[in-house]
């Protein structure tokens, strides 16, 4: 360990030792894009719903989205990771 103490530190080790995501790709969806969603209820029915993205935030597990959509008159908006979408 103390042959460590002097080393250089390349620009990947940095990021993850300030806490940065450089692994973490841009984002997939921009701010105002159409996505879908699916649901799936306890029959197994799938029901895809239409929203749009509202917001976006970059967390440790990738990014996550701020979708708003509509069903039976009712407006949600909830977070989802972009694999979900």
């Amino acid at each position: 360990m103390a042959d460590n103490k002097n080393m250089e530190l390349n620009d990947e080790m940095m990021a993850k030792i300030s806490g940065g995501k450089s692994d973490i790709a841009g984002p997939k969806y921009e701010i105002g894009d159409s996505v879908k969603l699916k649901f799936a209820n306890e029959e197994g029915v799938v029901t895809t719903v239409t929203g749009f993205v509202d917001d976006r935030r970059v967390t440790a597990a990738g990014w996550e989205y701020l979708i708003v959509y509509e069903v039976n008159g009712t407006t949600y908006e909830h977070w989802y990771p972009e694999i979900a979408i």
